[in-house]
């Protein structure tokens, strides 16, 4: 009896001060994340930035260096992507039918594999992504790396096409201004395991 409480004391010990964890949830730092979504138009090239969002994701210690992400979530919400055009911002909200789906969702279907063991690492991170009320299956190529002794890193570059969404390209003076069908979204997320959630878009 004796020996097995010395045991569990040592492995308490060395848990607290290593931070060997099997499993940690992670939420984002939104003053150190980013999403911005860009594309083409007939007139001009433009960019909006998304204002409002939350997502967390969960790590677990694997084999050696490597690490099991999982169960990773994201929500955005849809009105907060912004321009310094009114008119665009409205035509935008018009496409992702925002005021009957006010919410953009990912959610993780498949567990993924990284190796930090040498810094910035490539993950493939499966899921479905809902935009405009349509949900589809997606697989996000991302470049992922710890910060400091609490921290995680993503980023990544979406495509995504409207219409395969049923979003309209939006359009603008009588149809003269055209947007285009593809759209990227680029993506710069921050985790940490301290950061709580900021408000309740998450499901």
């Amino acid at each position: 009896m004796k020996n097995r409480q010395y045991k569990f004391w040592i492995s308490l010990v060395l848990t607290t001060a290593f931070g060997i964890v099997n499993a940690q949830t992670l939420k984002v730092d939104r003053a150190k994340s980013e999403i911005t979504t860009s594309g083409t138009s007939s007139l001009h090239d433009w960019e909006m930035p998304l204002t409002s969002f939350e997502s967390s994701t969960t790590l677990k210690n694997g084999q050696g260096t490597s690490y099991l992400i999982t169960g990773t979530q994201f929500t955005g919400e849809a009105a907060s992507l912004e321009n310094d055009k009114s008119l665009m911002e409205k035509k935008t909200r018009e496409a992702l039918r925002a005021d009957k789906n006010p919410l953009i969702i990912f959610k993780q279907t498949e567990d993924a594999t990284i190796d930090l063991g040498n810094g910035a690492a490539p993950v493939v991170v499966k899921g479905n992504l809902t935009i405009a009320g349509i949900t589809r299956p997606v697989q996000i190529e991302a470049i992922g790396q710890k910060v400091g002794d609490d921290g995680f890193e993503a980023t990544a570059t979406i495509k995504i096409k409207l219409t395969d969404y049923k979003m309209e390209p939006p359009t603008a003076l009588l149809g003269t201004i055209k947007t285009g069908d593809e759209v990227t979204v680029h993506v710069d997320m921050t985790y940490n395991y301290g950061e709580q959630l900021s408000n309740n878009l998450l499901p």
